[in-house]
């Protein structure tokens, strides 16, 4: 009998195996049914257009590991960039709470931080970012990710700390060109308050952080000009043409500054033939017939006749029918000249001045900080018929 049993101990194993595989076979194939069924759901919201039921259900199926850690990434994207941030929050917070690798833990705070921007908690995202000092492809990320929040509230000191820190991590667009406007933004403060000498101090500071920072320049030479320093106001401002020719429609007021008596016309004549050389701006052309026609009007006829021919432009094109409508003696002629140049000047009223070539944003006002993309330096006066 003993022996029997010993016989048959084998066939119950094997019998509770199998039991216990089809228990668990059954788990498993439940489960997936349910799964599937939710999936279903999802699908049937997302078909009858109810994209924020369509986006609970396929949270709900998003379990937490290495696996779907992308997946749970791009749905809060998806949630932030739709102005969801709360829900982007709690998708993050639960990767956070979760045993992930270390570097995706970090992913997945520097993300909370932009959530957390988005609502408005900067102070929250700046202790999350100058956590993540792990990975350090993360860390530059966090870096600039800061930059931005205190350029956004326009802490410059913060930012310039910032900067200074990590300026051997830091590629030149941070460490040169934010750096100078920056110091350019502390500058204008200190302009506004009435302190002058800081704000020299300021942007002599700029334009050895960045030689060619067209903003300081001309900023500068405003100021020394103001002051009296004609001189060495000219010898900044003579370097814009060289350094942004698209930029001298901003430049020309200063450059004004620089020859305050009628005694210097004659040289600032030539000075305008140099920078009409070196840019194609239709400001330079009407300011200089503006200038040559306080001693000929014909003169400043002619000279604007020739760069016509050189430059097609709506500006420089008004200023002909204006002179052209000066110089008719038949009323008639006056009259017919007088209508094209009100169509004229209206088509270009109803122009932006200046565009953003990094996102396309447009104004009449200049920015120096594009306020639709936040890139500095990238607002440029519009070129071609309609533009400088």
């Amino acid at each position: 009998m003993l022996e029997l049993l010993f016989l048959l101990l084998p066939l119950a194993v094997m019998y509770g195996w199998y039991i216990g595989f089809r228990y668990a076979r059954h788990g498993i194939e439940k489960e997936e049914s349910s799964r599937a069924q939710k999936i279903m759901s999802g699908v049937r919201f997302l078909l009858a257009n109810k994209k924020l039921k369509a986006s609970e259900v396929l949270v709900d199926l998003l379990h937490v590991d290495s696996e779907n850690f992308d997946a749970n990434l791009a749905l809060a994207e998806v949630y932030r960039t739709r102005g969801d941030a709360d829900k982007a929050v709690q998708i993050h917070t639960r990767l956070l709470n979760s045993s992930l690798p270390r570097i995706k833990l970090d992913l997945a705070s520097y993300e909370l931080a932009k959530d957390y921007i988005a609502v408005g908690l900067y102070d929250k995202a700046v202790e999350l970012l100058e956590d993540l000092r792990y990975d350090d492809e993360i860390r530059i990320k966090a870096v600039k990710l800061m930059i931005k929040i205190h350029q956004k509230l326009g802490d410059w000191d913060f930012a310039l700390d910032i900067i200074h820190r990590n300026e051997s991590s830091l590629a030149e667009k941070y460490t040169c060109i934010y750096r100078a406007q920056f110091l350019c933004e502390k500058a204008k403060e200190c302009q506004n308050l009435g302190k002058l000498p800081e704000a020299e101090v300021f942007l002599r500071k700029a334009l050895r952080v960045d030689g060619h920072c067209s903003r300081a320049i001309i900023m500068l030479s405003s100021m020394l000009a103001e002051a009296g320093s004609y001189d060495e106001a000219f010898s900044f401002i003579t370097q814009i043409p060289d350094y942004d020719p698209d930029i001298v429609m901003i430049a020309l007021p200063v450059l004004k500054k620089c020859f305050r008596l009628p005694a210097e016309n004659e040289r600032y004549i030539e000075v305008l033939k140099v920078w009409i050389e070196k840019s194609d701006s239709s400001s330079l052309v009407l300011e200089m017939a503006s200038v040559l026609e306080q001693y000929d009007l014909n003169r400043a006829s002619d000279f604007i006749l020739q760069n016509i021919k050189r430059k097609a432009s709506l500006r420089i094109f008004e200023r002909l029918m204006n002179y052209q409508i000066r110089s008719a003696r038949d009323s008639d002629a006056k009259e017919s000249l007088s209508m094209l140049q009100n169509l004229v000047s209206t088509e270009i009223a109803m122009h932006k001045t200046f565009v953003c070539r990094h996102c396309g944003f447009s104004s009449k006002t200049m920015f120096w900080n594009c306020p639709s993309c936040n890139e500095w330096n990238s607002v440029k006066p519009v070129k071609g018929l309609d533009g400088d």
